[in-house]
């Protein structure tokens, strides 16, 4: 976590210079495939220092909406919503389980590698709860490349929508990891650019 931290106030740090005038919302909708990780404890071997865990692993997948507000160029706050892309089939190897919700509240800080390329990494708090689970809670945090394709081969072409994909921990507990890639597209309201 801590490099995390490191990483986010470098990118504010080293992020560009221009301020936004006033605040900016903006709307994403993602696919995401997710891999659900349990660790089981089953006791120990006969020595206390090593317990003996098994890893249990499963498949899920949601559309994943997401919204913010943008405080500046480079700072923003995003909640994200999932919602329900598999039906649960455990005769699958990996099994199959449904995503009943999912829900996360995030600190966006995010800067430009290039005209046309932003880096965000959200880091937050996220929710989730399966087929036949209870809702667990814990941290979440990720990184997220948006791609600005008017802007490839005109520096001042639009930031309005851009197509974007990623890597999020959705949520990470003690003895659970729920994580997974993501692509889709963003929208930006509120910029005359």
């Amino acid at each position: 976590m801590k490099k995390f931290l490191v990483l986010t106030a470098g990118m504010l740090a080293t992020g560009t210079a221009a301020a936004i005038d006033d605040l900016h919302f903006y709307l994403g909708a993602d696919q995401a495939e997710l891999d659900v990780v349990t660790f089981v404890n089953l006791g120990n071997d006969g020595d206390p220092a090593t317990p003996q865990q098994q890893r249990v692993e499963a498949e899920s997948s949601m559309i994943r909406l997401r919204g913010g507000i943008a405080v500046n160029e480079n700072l923003a706050l995003e909640i994200q919503y999932g919602l329900e892309g598999d039906d649960t089939d455990l005769s699958q190897d990996p099994p199959q389980v449904a995503l009943e919700s999912y829900l996360g509240v995030f600190l966006v800080p995010s800067a430009y590698l290039t005209d046309y390329m932003q880096i965000e990494v959200p880091i937050g708090y996220g929710e989730v709860e399966f087929d036949g689970a209870e809702s667990e809670g814990d941290r979440a945090y990720g990184a997220n490349l948006n791609f600005y394709p008017l802007r490839v081969f005109n520096e001042d072409g639009s930031k309005l929508v851009s197509l974007s994909g990623g890597f999020m921990v959705y949520y990470r507990g003690d003895d659970e990891r729920v994580d997974g890639f993501n692509f889709g597209l963003k929208v930006l309201f509120g910029n005359e650019e």
